[in-house]
């Protein structure tokens, strides 16, 4: 249980978890986006996207 508490009360560690496990997940499929991508669209976090 200690490692649960860890991981929930780190924002920074969950949200890079998340990205990291959806980011490789997606490559398995064939994704191209990039990590950074990927934290974009899981966050809503426009400033990584470029146009």
């Amino acid at each position: 249980m200690r490692i649960l508490e860890f991981i929930l009360s780190k924002k920074e560690y969950l949200e890079d978890f998340i990205t990291r496990s959806t980011y490789h997940s997606n490559a398995i499929e064939g994704s191209t986006l990039t990590y950074a991508e990927t934290y974009a669209i899981l966050y809503n976090d426009n400033s990584f996207l470029t146009i």
